[in-house]
């Protein structure tokens, strides 16, 4: 006797049973659980991952913008000064205005040290707008990927706000750079609010002040880390503080395990498409 089987059987064992001197095969069919009784199927969790298969789709994730809301200062920040017995509200208040970005962070100078924010961030767009209420020569600075030591001062890369050098980019401590920008004779008003722009992305940082695009250092290491306020001798006012992480695009790849695997890369490119769409 020949019995075949459909392709959602499985073969589970063979038996050979005499029968009036003929040999019959029995063949026992086992049919799983899931072939029984059809049931819903639960697809695994997806997997994060930097890197991985080629993609076959692909979206744009939008991008975060920020206005760092000084209402609710000193939360999201982190205070080192030379002097550690010194509170925050000795170094940095905050002036309260209409709005998140009438609000002024304002800084003595004294003792030195900075304020960072607690959040790392690696590829973004930093804004701001400062001022000396009466140093021309006032000194200060922004030191970005921040948060590995605390220490004065730290290994970071710093824009530098010195009245005399205001713009200039380089590494402090440990942290390194295929070149230096050195900026000199900006000259800036005592209480005149000026504006500050600084990008970095995969290890290239570009600055600008007043909307005037300043140069750019490669190279950069660390990238990534927290962003910091210098207090460095000198009363300085910050506002309108804005952190902008750059576009996320992300590519979905089902691998024949029936995972699906999410990689996700910030590309430089697809950022003039959110500006539009910002606008």
């Amino acid at each position: 006797m020949d019995i075949r089987i459909g392709q959602p059987a499985k073969l589970s064992r063979i038996c050979a049973i005499i029968v009036g001197g003929a040999c019959l095969n029995l063949i026992v069919l086992e049919i799983s659980a899931q072939e029984k009784a059809p049931s819903e199927k639960v697809s695994p969790p997806p997997v994060i991952s930097e890197a991985g298969p080629q993609s076959v789709t692909a979206k744009k994730v939008p991008v975060s913008r920020t206005t760092l809301d000084l209402s609710k200062f000193p939360t999201g920040w982190v205070q080192y000064t030379a002097d550690k017995k010194v509170p925050i509200n000795q170094v940095w208040r905050v002036t309260p205005g209409n709005d998140q970005s009438d609000a002024v962070l304002m800084c003595t100078g004294e003792p030195h040290g900075y304020l960072r924010t607690e959040k790392k961030y690696q590829n973004f767009e930093f804004t701001m707008e400062w001022r000396f209420p009466n140093d021309a020569n006032g000194n200060s600075g922004v030191l970005i990927h921040t948060g590995h030591e605390d220490k004065i001062w730290p290994s970071s890369i710093q824009v530098q706000l010195h009245g005399a050098t205001t713009g200039s980019i380089f590494p402090l401590g440990s942290a390194m750079s295929a070149n230096n920008l050195q900026v000199r004779d900006l000259s800036l008003t005592p209480q005149k609010w000026n504006k500050l722009g600084i990008k970095s992305q995969s290890g290239r940082i570009t600055v600008s002040v007043n909307d005037r695009l300043l140069g750019e250092i490669t190279g950069c290491t660390p990238t990534a880390g927290s962003i910091s306020l210098q207090s460095e001798g000198a009363e300085i006012h910050f506002r309108k503080i804005q952190i902008r992480e750059l576009t996320v695009t992300e590519t979905t790849t089902v691998t024949g395990d029936g995972r699906t695997v999410i990689i996700r890369k910030k590309t430089e490119k697809d950022d003039n498409d959110d500006d539009q769409n910002d606008s």
